[in-house]
C-alpha cells in the first residue's frame, strides 16, 4: 500500500483509548476475557473526564478521580486496564497495587523491556536512552546508523514516535515533530 498511512493506534471500539475499572474477583487462571467476566470479574469504563484529572498530576484534582472510580456496586477497585498505553499516567494511579504494573510498565518503556530481555540473554535491538538533545542524537547516528527511531520512553502508543530526518540537522530534529 505505497503512500498510505497507517496509525497502529487509531481508536478503540467504545472510544478513543478507553480505559476500564476492574471491580470483583480476578481468576488468575481465566484463559479469556469471557472466562474472566464469568469468574466474577467486573471491568467498568472510566469517564474521559476522570481520566484527564488523572493524567495532571493534580494532587486534588487525582484525589477526587480516585474517589470517584474507588467503588463500583460496592466492590473495591482493583486496579485498570487499557487497550493501548496512552493513559500512562492514569494507569500508574490506578494500578499502584495490581498484579500486572510492573508488566505494564516493562511493556511501555522499550528500553527498560530491551534491559531486562539482555540480562536474560535474548537478542535485542541496539538502543540507547536518554533525554533528546543534540548530543543524544549525534551518539544515536554513531552507534545505531543514519536513521534512528526516536520513542518515547513515557508510551503513549506510537504517539511521538518519530523517525530522523536526514534532510534535516541534527539540531532541527532534536526539536522537529510530527514528521513520522
Amino acid at each position: 500500500m505505497a503512500g498510505t498511512a497507517l496509525d497502529m493506534t487509531s481508536p478503540r471500539p467504545g472510544g478513543s483509548s478507553p480505559v476500564y475499572g476492574v471491580y470483583g474477583t480476578i481468576d488468575g487462571r481465566a484463559p479469556t476475557l469471557a472466562a474472566l467476566l464469568k469468574a466474577g470479574a467486573v471491568l467498568r469504563q472510566l469517564s474521559f473526564d476522570v481520566l484527564v484529572a488523572l493524567e495532571t498530576r493534580s494532587p486534588a484534582l487525582r484525589r477526587d478521580a480516585l474517589t470517584l472510580v474507588a467503588e463500583h456496586d460496592g466492590m473495591p477497585l482493583l486496579g485498570a486496564v487499557g487497550f493501548d498505553d496512552w493513559w500512562t499516567t492514569v494507569l500508574e494511579a490506578l494500578n499502584p497495587q495490581f498484579p500486572l504494573a510492573t508488566a505494564r510498565r516493562l511493556v511501555i518503556d522499550k528500553a527498560k523491556l530491551y534491559a531486562e530481555l539482555r540480562k536474560e540473554g535474548a537478542t535485542v535491538p541496539e538502543f540507547a536512552a536518554a533525554d533528546l538533545s543534540p548530543t543524544f542524537l549525534r551518539e544515536a547516528l554513531d552507534r545505531v546508523g543514519p536513521r534512528p527511531v526516536l520513542k518515547p520512553a513515557t508510551g503513549a502508543g506510537s504517539r511521538g514516535v518519530y523517525r530522523y530526518r536526514a534532510d534535516l540537522s541534527i539540531d532541527e530534529n532534536s526539536t522537529s515533530t510530527g514528521n513520522c
